[in-house]
């Protein structure tokens, strides 16, 4: 009896194994060409409204040492961010909105038409978010040409 309640509890088990197909990493599981974390928590590209964008517009329009202050903090944390080599690419997937920030002109605008100064901020964003997405799009039709070559030697059995 002990025997037959182990097999059970083993067959169960073996099943259960089977069913999990492991750490998803997308829609199509771990196969497949989108199998890198290339911008998978969209931090920057997160586009879930605009109700903080309105409000950061809100509180920096509303006080001009405020504005100032941000946009030095930003300008701070470019030139920061230059200083590591290994963020030159992330910086350049920014590269719209850190030209906007480092503009000279737009120092001015800030100044004096703060809403148009985020209007064009959120231009520059979404530039740069359109272009990742882009980025993104060729990436994964390169893997797929890649892994279209493996499926065709080993066929569409996984076994």
């Amino acid at each position: 009896m002990a025997k037959f309640l182990v097999l059970i509890v083993l067959v169960v088990c073996v099943t259960l194994a089977s069913c999990h197909r492991g750490p998803s990493r997308g829609s199509g599981g771990n196969r497949g060409p989108d199998n890198g974390g290339q911008d998978r928590r969209r931090n920057w590209n997160r586009t879930n409204g605009n109700g903080n964008q309105d409000r950061l517009m809100t509180k920096v329009c509303a006080n001009n040492s405020l504005a100032q202050s941000y946009l030095a903090q930003n300008r701070q944390l470019i030139t920061s961010l230059r200083s590591n080599a290994s963020l030159a690419q992330a910086i350049k997937n920014r590269q719209n909105f850190i030209d906007f920030i480092e503009d000279d002109d737009n120092t001015d605008l800030l100044s004096s038409n703060c809403t148009a100064f985020f209007t064009g901020r959120r231009n520059a964003r979404k530039l740069d978010r359109d272009t990742l997405k882009q980025q993104r799009r060729l990436d994964q039709s390169v893997g797929w040409s890649f892994f279209k070559i493996d499926r065709s030697i080993v066929g569409n059995n996984s076994s």
